[in-house]
C-alpha cells in the first residue's frame, strides 16, 4: 500500500466526512520526497541560524571590558545580523585599542546603527569614539541624532555637554549638562566642577551657567558652601521661593549643619527658618526657644536652634507635666546612676550679637 499524508482544512474538521476537504499526497513520489526533504532541510537551517544568532547575542550580553576583542570578535561571528554584537564589539575595541586603531571600533558601531538606527545607544557610543578619534563633526552629528531619539535621557545630553565643552562652545555645553543633571541628579556635582573649572571665581556666570531649576540652584548653593563661599551659597538659596526651599528640604538642612560646623551662625539661622514647621521654633539674636518647655522637647524637623536632647539609661529626660516655674511644665533629669556623670546632654544653640552682654536666668 503506498504511503500517504493527508491534510485537513479547517472547513474540513468542521465536515470531515466531505471528501473535497481532504488532501492525500503520495510520499512515494520523487517530487514529494524532494519537497519534503527540502521544507526540513529549511526548517533545520533556519533553527542553526536562529540558535546561532541567540548564542552570539548572549555571549555579546556578557562581555566586559576585561574580557578582551577576541570574545568579541566570536560573538560578531556567530550573530553577524545583530546590532548588539557589533556594538559590544566596537564598544570593548575603543576602550583597549590604542587611538590610531579606533577606526576598527568605529565600523563596528557604525554598522550597529545601520542595523538598528532608532536605538540612541549605538549613537551614543559612536558620538564618543568618533569624538575620541579627532573626528569632532562626524561625532557632533552622531550624538545629536542620539538626542534626537532620546531627548529625555540624560547620558546623551552628557555626551554632548562634553564634546561642546572641549570645543569651548560654553553656553551650549552648559545647556547640555544642565539637562543632564535635571534627567538625572548625579550628574550635578560634574556639571558644579565643570563650570567652576571653566569661569571660577565669577559668581553671576557660574549661576548662569547651572540654570534657573530649583533643585540645581539648591544643589548649587550647597556647593558654594562647600567652597566656603558662604555669603554666595546663603544667597542662592535665599533666591528660592518657599515652594521650592520646602522642596529642597534635605540640602537645606544638609547646609545648615555644615554653617554650623564653619561657626557661621547667622547664616545657618537664615536657612534654618525657612525649614521649621512651627514659627515659634525661629532663631533670632537673643531669642531662647521655648524657655519654658510648653513643646515637646523632640523639636520640630529643621528646628537647629531649639533644644538638642539625647537621653541616655544613666541619664532619662523628658517633660514633668506637673510643676513648673512660669508654666506648669518643667524638665525633668532622672538620674540611675551612683558614679561621675561626665556629661549631661542637654544644649540650646543661641544667637548674640558681637560686642554685647546678655543675662541667662
Amino acid at each position: 500500500m503506498v504511503p500517504a499524508f493527508i491534510v485537513t482544512s479547517a472547513a474540513g474538521l468542521n465536515a470531515f466526512s466531505m471528501t473535497d476537504q481532504i488532501m492525500h499526497f503520495d510520499a512515494g513520489k520523487l517530487v514529494t520526497r524532494v519537497a519534503m526533504i527540502l521544507a526540513l532541510g529549511l526548517a533545520l537551517a533556519g533553527a542553526w541560524f536562529t540558535i546561532r544568532s541567540y548564542i552570539g547575542n548572549t555571549v555579546a550580553e556578557y562581555l566586559t571590558d576585561d574580557t578582551g576583542i577576541e570574545m568579541s570578535r566570536r560573538a560578531v561571528l556567530l550573530a553577524p545580523g545583530d546590532p548588539f554584537a557589533h556594538w559590544k564589539l566596537g564598544a570593548v575595541a575603543q576602550r583597549n585599542l590604542p587611538a590610531d586603531q579606533l577606526g576598527f571600533a568605529i565600523t563596528e558601531l557604525e554598522k550597529a546603527a545601520s542595523l538598528s538606527p532608532n536605538d540612541y545607544r549605538y549613537w551614543m557610543e559612536l558620538g564618543a569614539t568618533l569624538e575620541r578619534a579627532g573626528e569632532v563633526e562626524r561625532a557632533e552629528r552622531a550624538l545629536r541624532r542620539a538626542l534626537e531619539l532620546a531627548p529625555s535621557y540624560a547620558y546623551p545630553h552628557w555626551y554632548m555637554g562634553n564634546l561642546l565643552l572641549r570645543s569651548e562652545r560654553y553656553p551650549e555645553a552648559f545647556e547640555e549638562l544642565r539637562r543632564a543633571s535635571e534627567a538625572d541628579s548625579k550628574f550635578q556635582p560634574q556639571l558644579f566642577n565643570a563650570a567652576r573649572g571653566v569661569y571660577r571665581d565669577d559668581v553671576e556666570a557660574l549661576k548662569n551657567a547651572v540654570g534657573t531649576a530649583s533643585t540645581t540652584r539648591a544643589g548649587f548653593s550647597q556647593y558654594l558652601v562647600g567652597l566656603q563661599k558662604y555669603d554666595d551659597g546663603v544667597a542662592l538659596w535665599k533666591s528660592l521661593n518657599e515652594q521650592e526651599k520646602r522642596e529642597n528640604r534635605e540640602v537645606g538642612e544638609e547646609m545648615v549643619k555644615a554653617l554650623i560646623v564653619a561657626k557661621h551662625f547667622h547664616q545657618a539661622a537664615a536657612i534654618s527658618n525657612d525649614l521649621v514647621l512651627n514659627p515659634a521654633y525661629t532663631a533670632a539674636e537673643g531669642k531662647f526657644i521655648d524657655g519654658s518647655f510648653e513643646d515637646n522637647i523632640t523639636h520640630q524637623t529643621g528646628a537647629n536652634f531649639g533644644w538638642q536632647v539625647t537621653s541616655l539609661a544613666q541619664a532619662q529626660i523628658g517633660i514633668d507635666p506637673s510643676l513648673g516655674h512660669d508654666s506648669d511644665r518643667s524638665m525633668r533629669i532622672f538620674f540611675q546612676v551612683r558614679a561621675k556623670l561626665e556629661t549631661v546632654d542637654i544644649s540650646q544653640l543661641l544667637l548674640v550679637a558681637p560686642d554685647t552682654q546678655y543675662e541667662l536666668e
